[in-house]
């Protein structure tokens, strides 16, 4: 029911995380927005002060969604069309919040908002216990369906829930060989280490995963020397962002082979030889591109 609502409100995809003493984990300790604590509490309704904001133990189900990006629009990165489509996405994904907390409100429960930044908890991460996509060497949550080119978003809810299950579509196996994202990164932000590591590299990362952590300031530098809007290089040229391109979504059996026969991960990188971003923005003005801009071309 809650699936098919978020759909109809416009989200791509939907799963549910039950919350327990480990997903807790997954929350900040403080606010990103305000800086206020977040806790939880044996309470029956959330509540928030000038302190804190309480997440009652009763509230234990996050529905998890995503919102899709353009394909042309990214395409143009590291150009601010390719900002443009990001932003849309954010800003959709607060439309879909409203109306699901609305829609849950009237079912008589609680749904607590999370803001279109996640600033209660990191939106990725639950992405990917949720089974909506997996991690990645870009350090975003990559869809089996449409790549990178999606935003992640939560709500919290005490409307009891069947939780998703992760998945293992092979995604974050193939980063170990492909590499292509940390090579076309103009910063040298992204990790190049064939192997995910514990480490960090600074206390910008969120230590306790094994992962392929980022230097987080050569980012954000470049994107300060850019003018101040997003990069997005790493999102358009990963083999899964060109939905109508990429052999990796024109022939499902190489998907199903990613996700079994990891040996050929190496081979199908090398096969993906169109770099993904840079394509010149005068041009995109003179696309008819559908609603949203992009295509709706896998399921319904």
């Amino acid at each position: 029911m809650v699936r098919a609502a978020a759909k109809l409100f416009g989200a791509a995809s939907v799963g549910v995380v039950e919350l327990d003493q480990n997903t807790r984990k997954l929350f900040y300790s403080l606010d990103g927005w305000d800086g206020r604590k977040v806790e939880f509490e044996d309470e029956d309704k959330a509540y928030e002060t000038k302190e804190k904001k309480v997440i009652p133990y009763k509230a234990q189900w996050v529905i998890v969604y995503t919102i899709r990006m353009s394909p042309p629009s990214l395409a143009t990165a590291p150009a601010a069309l390719s900002t443009a489509a990001s932003s849309m996405a954010y800003s959709e994904g607060t439309s879909v919040q409203l109306r699901l907390q609305q829609f849950i409100n009237r079912l008589g429960y609680q749904c607590l908002a999370d803001g279109n930044m996640g600033t209660l908890g990191n939106s990725p991460s639950f992405g990917v216990l949720a089974g909506l996509g997996e991690l990645s060497r870009l350090n975003r949550m990559i869809s089996p369906r449409w790549g990178p080119l999606v935003r992640v978003f939560k709500v919290i809810t005490d409307l009891p829930l069947a939780p998703t299950k992760p998945i293992d579509a092979g995604i974050f196996h193939f980063c170990r060989s492909c590499k292509k994202c940390a090579e076309f990164c103009p910063s040298n932000a992204l990790s190049m280490e064939t192997e995910p590591s514990w480490k960090v590299q600074g206390t910008w990362n969120n230590p306790g995963v094994k992962a392929y952590y980022e230097k987080a300031p050569n980012c954000f530098s470049h994107w300060l020397r850019l003018g101040g809007h997003d990069c997005g290089i790493c999102i358009a040229s990963c083999p899964f962002s060109k939905q109508d391109k990429s052999f990796i979504h024109i022939h499902d059996f190489v998907r199903q082979i990613i996700a079994t026969t990891p040996a050929f991960n190496g081979m199908f990188r090398r096969l993906d030889t169109d770099p993904g971003y840079g394509k010149e923005p005068k041009a995109w003005w003179e696309l008819d591109l559908p609603p949203h801009g992009y295509k709706n071309t896998q399921g319904m």
